[in-house]
């Protein structure tokens, strides 16, 4: 195949799948969306409301993981996870170490040690296991699913290196919001994009990299 073949098999993927990936992502935000609408002045939440949010956000991961079944991306067996445990354990550790490097140069260049993307969900005012569902299980699953599957295989399936760098470049954008220009924010997140994308990369299993994610979260989250 010449390389005019394959720049225009890019640009047809690019065109037919990103679609799907725009979908994808308005799914992942519905959940966020609905919690903005329920409590625009941060007030608590009602039993029906949190009901809603709860409700929606299971209809959420069940999605993610039926389409990314269905298409032949993943299997979610629990084998392939305890297979690679070594590499999600290896992944934790150096997202560890590298965020303890990271927290370092934010202090001492006195920039906050929290990301614009921590502060907005510290802003909830939603019950602990909400916050643990939508930031543990549900964002991991949307997550890796829009960002490893959709750079590695819907659109740049024909070039790893180029997904791999997009993947964790877009990733760590996705997480900016308004923080977006401050150069020091960007590492952390372009550190988890960078281990999660070789995840990805090294076992074409988009689980592996889910449960990483989830596992990072859940640290986070805990502490």
């Amino acid at each position: 195949m010449t390389l005019t073949h394959k720049i225009i098999e890019n640009i047809q993927s690019i065109i037919i799948n990103i679609p799907i990936i725009l979908g994808l992502i308005t799914l992942n935000f519905i959940p966020q969306k609905i919690i903005y609408f329920f409590q625009p002045h941060n007030g608590d939440l009602s039993f029906i409301q949190m009901v809603i949010v709860t409700g929606v956000t299971l209809l959420d991961i069940v999605f993610f993981v039926y389409w990314t079944k269905k298409k032949g991306f993943s299997k979610w067996e629990w084998r392939l996870i305890w297979q690679n445990r070594l590499k999600i354990v290896f992944a934790f550790g150096t997202i560890f170490i590298g965020q303890l490097i990271l927290t370092a140069v934010r202090v001492v260049s006195h920039a906050s040690v929290l990301s614009s993307n921590q502060s907005s969900i510290r802003s909830w005012n939603i019950p602990t296991f909400l916050i643990l569902l939508l930031v543990c299980i549900a964002g991991p699953i949307m997550e890796e699913t829009i960002f490893r599957i959709g750079f590695f295989e819907l659109l740049f399936q024909n070039n790893k290196r180029l997904s791999w760098i997009c993947s964790t470049v877009f990733f760590a954008a996705w997480h900016m919001q308004y923080q977006i220009t401050c150069w020091i924010q960007w590492l952390p997140y372009l550190l988890m994009g960078a281990v999660f994308s070789s995840l990805y990369y090294r076992t074409g299993k988009v689980e592996i990299s889910v449960v990483a994610h989830c596992i990072w979260n859940i640290f986070v989250t805990i502490i």
